[in-house]
């Protein structure tokens, strides 16, 4: 005849628990010969609302209990048990059930209750973005999230994404998240039942440059609340852009081509930049030229199989046709975004501007005979002056093999030349020059030289020789 004894020492009448939990007590049979004549302790989860029970598992035995030892002999010292009980169970009220099995008689002739209600148990973690960083649209939100008290499943069926600026305002709806993807450590920790907690968002609703607290929250299927985690991040302008010509540290003569790409990744429909911007700003100082508003909307097939067929015509370019003085340059490219309206980013390239210097001699024209006096006209300009034709001086001299060279005179100049300020620019129509020679020259073949003097250098930087017989 056997004469069983069965306590719960954990957890108490009307506890709340999270999952896992911890069942604990003593159990002896004193009609047990030797050992605590108990070899198994088993505990179930019955439903307050019906339901199948649930079992929990059978604990380990053999646990240490010196006040058992003294009220019922020495015998029964190692009576305790101990269950981490880690079955998933709905949030509710529940009778646990622990019950003995006599190993004299092979019966579980004890059961002993008690009034539980299980909690939700909700984990969660943000993996991007980390706390404080700086991202630009789009970028991704991603982590697991779980509900350890769900009995099946990962106890989570929907994530959602908020971005509230800490400058106040309305928060940004930024998306649901999609469910599913595997996470064998979350596993590992947790059980098989919580692999597929991954969960990821990719953000491109438009959000204005600033800090944020982007608010994560998980939806539980146990208890259908949210569960919130906060990270802090520094939203950047989304735009991205580059400048394919000129490269860096290029030497120019104007008219130069300035291209490139531009989108602003945040954007829901088209490329997100409305316009591109060119100055010039002379590394040594002074005020910043203008170049022009570049023309957009050129097909860029890369960009489209990087970005996405959205940004295909996101090409940009630039005819640049402004005069700029010899020297260095940082021209930078500014691109307008459309979300906020503003010039928020810009691209930097170094470049040198050369004398572009051009000059024609009209007559006398080569292998031709003159005498004296006779003209020599033609038109001379720098195209990298800012203003004027770039030419201040058109020296003319004669040169014949054997002699000297002989200074002829220094030209008029300041004609109008309507045929060059329609090639180049109203700015280099008063380019004509022209001087009547008269100092004598004795009869034979000359190189009679043109030099032009750029207002831009200082120097005579252009030189056009014509071969001419004088004649008496």
């Amino acid at each position: 005849m056997s004469d069983p004894l069965l306590f719960i020492d954990a957890p108490v009448q009307n506890a709340t628990l999270g999952i896992p939990f911890t069942v604990s007590g003593w159990a002896i049979d004193r009609a047990a010969s030797s050992g605590t004549g108990v070899d198994t302790v088993r505990a179930w989860a019955y439903p307050e609302g019906g339901g199948k029970p649930i079992l929990l598992g059978d604990a380990t035995l053999g646990g240490e209990r010196h006040g058992v030892a003294r009220f019922y002999g020495e015998q029964f010292r190692f009576s305790g048990y101990r269950l981490s009980a880690s079955t998933p169970l709905a949030g509710g009220g529940y009778t646990l059930k622990v019950s003995a099995r006599s190993s004299v008689t092979g019966i579980f002739e004890v059961v002993r209750t008690v009034s539980v209600v299980i909690g939700t148990d909700p984990r969660m973690q943000v993996d991007r973005p980390l706390p404080g960083v700086t991202v630009s649209l789009p970028f991704t939100v991603s982590g697991w999230a779980i509900d350890r008290a769900a009995s099946s499943g990962t106890g989570v069926d929907a994530v959602r994404v908020w971005a509230y600026p800490q400058s106040g305002g309305t928060p940004t709806f930024l998306g649901i998240a999609t469910l599913g993807g595997n996470r064998p450590g979350v596993e590992g920790l947790y059980g098989a039942q919580f692999n597929p907690s991954h969960f990821t968002l990719r953000a491109t609703t438009p959000l204005a440059p600033g800090v944020y607290t982007f608010r994560v929250s998980a939806h539980s299927t146990v208890t259908h609340t949210w569960n919130d985690r906060n990270v802090q991040v520094t939203v950047k302008a989304a735009t991205q852009m580059r400048v394919d010509s000129p490269t860096d540290h290029a030497v120019l003569t104007p008219p130069f081509v300035v291209s490139g790409w531009a989108i602003n990744t945040g954007a829901t429909s088209g490329v997100g930049v409305d316009a591109v911007h060119v100055w010039a700003h002379p590394q040594s100082g002074g005020s910043p030229t203008f170049l022009g508003e570049a023309t957009l909307g050129i097909g860029r097939p890369g960009v489209a199989a990087l970005h996405g067929e959205q940004f295909r015509f996101s090409g940009y370019r630039l005819q640049a046709t402004k005069p700029l003085a010899e020297g260095s340059y940082v021209l930078k490219v500014h691109a307008r975004n459309t979300i906020t309206n503003s010039f928020s980013d810009v691209r930097l390239v170094r470049v040198r501007i050369a004398p572009d210097p051009m000059m024609w001699v009209d007559s006398p024209r080569p292998g031709t005979t003159v005498s004296l006096p006779f003209q020599v006209t033609g038109w001379a300009i720098d195209r990298a002056a800012s203003s004027g034709s770039g030419v201040d001086a058109v020296h003319v001299w004669a040169f014949r093999s054997g002699a000297s060279p002989v200074f002829l005179g220094k030209a008029k100049l300041g004609s109008i030349r309507p045929g060059v300020g329609a090639l180049y620019g109203a700015q280099f129509s008063a380019s004509g020059f022209g001087l009547l020679v008269t100092t004598p020259l004795a009869p034979g073949n000359y190189t009679l030289t043109v030099f032009a003097r750029s207002s831009v250098t200082n120097t005579f930087n252009n030189s056009v020789p014509i071969n001419t017989t004088v004649s008496h």
